[in-house]
């Protein structure tokens, strides 16, 4: 969904005429990135081997990443953390961002489980 699309919907669900919007930057519009199979494989490998049967639920997040302009260059293009810690624990980019020692070393088998299965 493009820029003016997400207004229009907004516009539409706030139903105020008096409710208006202004994009204070330029947008870079591009598609969604579908998640590949083999990619989705590789991270259920990885998952069950920590987490076994932890449901993969895809997510927008709120910031920016320069994945944009490989989506827009087509292709396809997802983020992924193997970070796995409590909410109450998350502080990034906070004065006092830090990551749990656990989350640390388990991220990087994680990395090495998805890389190793993507490399088959």
């Amino acid at each position: 969904m493009g820029a003016a699309a997400t207004e229009a919907k907004l516009t539409e669900i706030i139903g105020n005429d008096n409710v208006g919007f202004k994009l204070i930057t330029d947008v870079t519009e591009s598609p969604e990135s579908r998640l590949r199979d083999d990619v989705r494989a590789a991270i259920r490998y990885s998952i069950d081997k920590r987490y076994p049967g932890l449901p993969i639920l895809p997510y927008m997040e709120s910031g920016g990443t320069d994945g944009m302009h490989y989506r827009a260059l087509g292709y396809d293009t997802v983020a992924l953390s193997g970070a796995a810690m409590k909410a109450s624990d998350m502080f990034a980019h906070g004065l006092n961002e830090r990551l749990p020692v656990a989350s640390f070393y388990g991220g990087l088998d994680h990395w090495y489980w998805i890389l190793k299965k993507l490399a088959e």
